[in-house]
């Protein structure tokens, strides 16, 4: 007569079984936690871009004054509350070895406006010869061309926080580790005018 308990053998195939029926169950649900994942870093892209760009289009539409322009830097002059008489200095300038978009008061305080940015620019615009005409380029000005200056494009890049959500390619400025495509995302990159509604008035 056999005993009624299991044998070793059985308790190994039981546990092999279990292993593999958890082992399927996990697999299925591992595309729901990346999804998660991916959806939750790309949030955090959108969210630094918001604040990136809420940050400039506040401080760059009130300047009454442009200071100096670079490719990726802009300093300007913000006005006296009441006036357009320039008070305040304040630059933005990316910090390419930090990957930080940078704010700095031209005295002491140099503070982080957004972490993982990876690309800024500033493209200026001024009166057209045309009366009436649109707003026409201007190139990269400097000295007396400063004060033509009456709207300015700002173009932010941003790229995930993580390594592991990066590949390689045109689309990553900072390649990283991802080799699924399912986990890499692409830079984000959003640009926007600004009218500088204090340039050009007189003081």
């Amino acid at each position: 007569m056999r005993d009624a308990g299991s044998t070793l053998v059985e308790a190994l195939v039981s546990l092999v079984l279990t292993l593999v029926a958890t082992t399927a169950a996990l697999s299925l649900l591992n595309p729901h936690h990346l999804a998660a994942q991916v959806q939750a870093e790309a949030l955090d892209m959108h969210q630094r871009l918001r604040v990136a760009l809420d940050v400039l289009t506040r401080d760059l539409s009130a300047a009454s004054q442009v200071r100096s322009t670079a490719d990726n830097a802009i300093s300007i002059a913000l006005p006296a509350v009441g006036t357009t008489t320039p008070s305040e200095t304040r630059s933005f300038y990316l910090d390419a070895a930090g990957n930080q978009l940078r704010q700095f008061d031209g005295q002491s305080t140099d503070v982080p406006v957004a972490d993982n940015v990876v690309g800024l620019t500033f493209e200026y615009f001024g009166d057209s010869a045309v009366a009436g005409g649109e707003l026409t380029p201007l190139g990269r000005p400097a000295g007396a061309d400063l004060g033509r200056i009456r709207a300015i494009r700002a173009t932010v890049r941003v790229q995930a926080a993580q390594i592991a959500f990066r590949a390689a390619g045109s689309a990553f400025a900072r390649p990283g580790t991802a080799r699924d495509s399912r986990r890499a995302l692409a830079d984000m990159s959003v640009s926007v005018r600004i009218g500088a509604r204090n340039l050009g008035l007189p003081r």
